[in-house]
């Protein structure tokens, strides 16, 4: 189960930044991702039950695919409509994926 282990990695790094309590995790995803959002709420609140974090609210918020051209050096959004992957600048296709972090922590604000 990917969606377990990345909420292992997420409060690892919660507590790796010293953050405990009730909190609210607002998290970046993909808009083509292929993570399952639900499942990964309901593995947090598994995986946090009993302990300090149990309580906590994660909010998800859909980001952009960014995408850079390696001919001109543009960075553009991307968007799932579009399969055609053509530089905004320039109309060459051969770019590359920047960001390939499918969930990334935008904010935790305790509560």
């Amino acid at each position: 189960m990917h969606e377990m282990t990345r909420v292992r990695e997420l409060i690892r790094l919660l507590r790796q930044r010293k953050i405990s309590g009730k909190v609210r995790i607002v998290l970046g995803h993909l808009e083509a991702t292929q993570i399952m959002l639900e499942e990964v709420r309901e593995c947090f609140d598994i995986a946090v039950k009993g302990t300090d974090l149990e309580g906590s609210e994660i909010i998800f918020v859909p980001q952009p695919i960014k995408m850079r051209c390696n001919d001109c050096g543009a960075v553009f959004d991307v968007s799932l409509n579009d399969f055609s992957y053509k530089c905004s600048r320039c109309g060459k296709s051969d770019c590359q994926l920047l960001e390939d972090d499918e969930l990334s922590i935008i904010t935790v604000d305790i509560l």
